[in-house]
């Protein structure tokens, strides 16, 4: 019964120079968006194995990358940057330009901004971009930063794109065994650690979201049982982001730990090939993946997906 009515990536440091290179970065303000910072193609009277060099004058900046497996297709780069004395950059423009490795060296496949997401959140927040990538294997980004006080740099990493995983993929349905759901409140305990759990997060099985008409949102984590504060947390954004859309989407808690063994994943989060936590997952109208996030997602972010997943443009009234 349903209540409701309605890459193997490698995360590495990389130590560059923030130097004084003329970019042109724009200003994307996540607030004026209705779709996430998607990067855009190159265009193709660029040289496309040109690659932003940094300037000679010296001052370091490290790049963090915080998403452990990216997958073929439409798919999500989130990351951190960091000045030469630690202090973690959270303001100022960034651009991102994506590499593609091949036999002639890295081919330059697509460029356009990141934004800032997740102010506050537990651990903070990550610089974040989306593309599309057409190819498995080597890739590399670079990431060009204009600071506050008009300084200028650039950072660089390596990461993978992960061939076929257990995870759900782009443009793909979600796994077909079912998921744990309460038939009324008296049913919500057995089923989340939150100790004040929202009921409608668990009053309807993913595979009776995704066929609804609505875009559906699927988040794992474990309040109570996962070991790093950034997952304990992770479900506030998400209970906060269900309550504003009421109606409009499906959002789904499932917990991402066994409560048996919180140091071994739940047999659902096993099923959909989760190895950490949290995850979440965002699905069409249609049902089929139209982003996913490993880590925490703040509400703003989650916003901006769940209005994409739900095919909406900025004139439509939303969240």
């Amino acid at each position: 019964m349903d209540p409701r009515t309605g890459t193997q990536l490698r995360s590495r440091f990389v130590s560059l120079t923030l130097a004084t290179v003329s970019l042109g970065l724009t200003l994307a303000v996540a607030g004026c968006r209705s779709d996430p910072p998607t990067v855009t193609p190159v265009p193709p009277t660029e040289d496309p194995f040109s690659r932003i060099t940094p300037s000679p004058e010296a001052r370091a900046i490290t790049i963090e990358i915080k998403t452990s497996v990216i997958g073929p297709g439409f798919d999500r780069l989130a990351f951190v940057l960091k000045r030469d004395d630690g202090e973690v950059i959270e303001n100022g423009n960034v651009e991102t330009t994506f590499y593609r490795q091949s036999d002639s060296g890295p081919q330059r496949t697509a460029n356009g901004p990141a934004l800032f997401f997740g102010r506050g959140l537990t651990g903070g927040g990550r610089w974040v971009t989306y593309t599309d990538f057409d190819a498995s294997g080597p890739w590399s980004v670079d990431v060009a930063v204009q600071l506050m006080d008009g300084t200028q740099g650039i950072a660089r990493a390596d990461f993978q794109v992960a061939g076929r995983t257990k995870l759900p993929a782009a443009r793909q349905p979600p796994p077909t065994g079912e998921t744990p759901y309460a038939e009324d409140a008296s049913g919500v305990a057995a089923l989340t650690t939150d100790p004040n759990p929202s009921n409608d997060l668990y009053y309807k099985r993913v595979s009776s979201g995704v066929v609804s008409g609505y875009a559906t949102v699927v988040h794992f984590s474990s309040p109570g049982n996962c070991p790093e504060p950034e997952c304990r947390d992770a479900l506030d954004p998400i209970k906060r982001a269900a309550t504003a859309w009421k109606l409009g989407a499906n959002f789904i808690h499932i917990e991402s730990r066994d409560p048996a063994d919180p140091s071994q994943m739940s047999a659902t989060a096993k099923d959909w090939g989760l190895t950490t936590d949290p995850w979440t997952f965002i699905f069409d109208t249609q049902g089929f993946l139209s982003a996913r996030v490993e880590g925490p997602l703040g509400v703003d972010e989650l916003n901006l997906l769940t209005r994409r997943a739900s095919g909406m443009d900025e004139s439509t009234n939303a969240p």
